[in-house]
């Protein structure tokens, strides 16, 4: 099956037996070392994005929810990302609906 599901990246982050040996230069290996230096940042600081970097995951509140996606390494290595807000064409209708009751 191709593609990710819920808790892939736990693999990443701890000694995972059975998910096997990285090599760092592959595909596995970047990623390993790009989720676990996001999930570093936030533990230390809050924030998982790199400083000096394109900001890749926003924080979410009140008015706006995004949601990072994170691709496979290109053939120079770079890990493309990108955000988007999933549901804001569900909830906004309740914008609309919400200002005729309240």
């Amino acid at each position: 099956m191709d593609g990710v599901t819920h808790g892939d990246e736990i693999q990443y982050l701890f000694d995972y037996k059975e998910a096997g040996y990285f090599e760092q230069c592959s595909d596995d290996g970047k990623m390993m070392d790009f989720i676990t230096g996001l999930f570093t940042r936030f533990a230390a600081t809050g924030n998982p994005n790199e400083p000096g970097k394109k900001e890749i995951w926003k924080p979410a509140n009140k008015k706006q929810f995004s949601m990072a996606f994170i691709n496979t390494p290109d053939e120079n290595g770079n890990i493309k990302t990108g955000t988007v807000d999933p549901y804001m064409d569900r909830y906004r209708i309740w914008d609309d609906l919400f200002h005729f009751r309240y």
